[in-house]
């Protein structure tokens, strides 16, 4: 294969995975915040909430109203997110198509959008915490996790992402079980 053709499909699936991943990472901490909330403040609402959970784009649905009023997002950042997640469909059904011209730059701007809400949820978490009976604290993803995954896809998509096999950690960990 061409290098400058593996470098743009590289360069697209990784746009593809980060998105996706960064997406799913969005939805686990709305998802845990909302459910905690739900648990203390609407406990009429959990049946409906656990059977939005079917998937993520349904879990959103039934979120986004109540974090608006909750005041935990505005109206932009509801736009951004209803944008995100029309995009994280049509990838998912679709990524193929854009396989020759994704980019990691094209879909910086909705990571870096995914922080700022993640960051609003979080703040509200901890706002609103509350330890469960047995003391614990709920689950939650750190928002700068988002910042991670796009430094780490945008150093590597400046790289070749070739690693000899005996210098990849899978292999390695072998050697060290032998």
């Amino acid at each position: 294969m061409q290098p400058k053709l593996l470098n743009t499909v590289g360069q697209s699936l990784m746009a593809i995975g980060l998105y996706t991943v960064a997406f799913e990472s969005l939805v686990l901490t709305i998802k845990a915040q909302m459910q905690g909330h739900l648990q203390k403040h609407d406990p009429a609402a959990l049946k409906k909430f656990y059977g939005s959970l079917g998937t993520s784009n349904s879990t959103l649905k039934f979120c986004e109203p109540r974090l608006v009023a909750e005041g935990v997002v505005d109206s932009t950042d509801m736009s951004s997110l209803v944008a995100i997640r029309r995009r994280r469909n049509k990838m998912a059904h679709e990524g193929y198509n854009e396989t020759f011209d994704l980019t990691i730059d094209d879909v910086a701007e909705d990571i870096r959008a995914m922080f700022i809400v993640a960051k609003k949820v979080e703040n509200w978490r901890q706002a609103t915490a509350a330890t469960s009976s047995t003391g614990s604290t709920p689950f939650t993803i750190a928002p700068s996790i988002f910042i991670l995954y796009l430094q780490a896809a945008q150093q590597l998509a400046k790289t070749t992402l070739a690693i000899p096999p005996e210098n990849s950690e899978a292999y390695l960990l072998v050697q060290g079980d032998a």
